[in-house]
């Protein structure tokens, strides 16, 4: 079984509850650094200790792609542990992250030479906007939630809808 889970990593130009923030000159660092990055499970009376010692096997799954929406870094990630897919789909676990990154300094409270190196899940994030949901499930337990809509294009002419033509060569769909 595999699930996939996505949303907010964290916003760009806020200082989080830590004191610290990353600037929107930090983005495409972030980003490519985050692509690169695992997803973690840590104790939840040591909320990031795992993260600081890069502990293996705490790692539940890896973060497949991350992009900019607006002022946001969202990031999609497959969840990899049986067990832990198991405790998503139950709602055992908040759907709220955290990132665990380095950064070469930190100047009147924010980052520059961020390297994202993982996506945590945590209780209290230190931004409220990081929140995940489930983006797709195998086995049918879970539809894709997070729908957009599209347009098939074929020999480079756009599609038309054409309901009352059966005859017609194209059609269009949504989805």
């Amino acid at each position: 079984m595999a699930i996939t889970i996505e949303g907010t990593a964290f916003p760009l130009g806020e200082i989080n509850k830590n004191g610290w923030g990353i600037p929107f000159s930090e983005a495409e660092n972030a980003i490519s650094s985050l692509k690169d990055s695992v997803l973690r499970i840590c104790p939840r009376d040591s909320p990031h200790e795992c993260d600081f010692s890069e502990d293996p096997n705490a790692e539940i799954g890896r973060i497949v792609d991350a992009w900019q929406e607006g002022s946001e870094i969202k990031a999609r990630a497959s969840v990899t542990d049986s067990v832990a897919e198991r405790k998503i789909h139950d709602g055992t676990w908040e759907n709220t992250w955290s990132i665990y990154s380095l950064a070469d300094s930190i100047d009147d409270n924010w980052a520059s030479g961020v390297q994202a190196r993982s996506l945590t899940l945590v209780q209290n994030p230190a931004w409220e906007q990081a929140t995940w949901n489930i983006a797709a499930a195998e086995e049918g337990k879970v539809a894709v939630r997070n729908i957009h809509q599209f347009k098939i294009i074929a020999s480079g002419d756009p599609v038309t809808d054409n309901k009352d033509n059966s005859n017609s060569r194209w059609r269009s769909f949504t989805g």
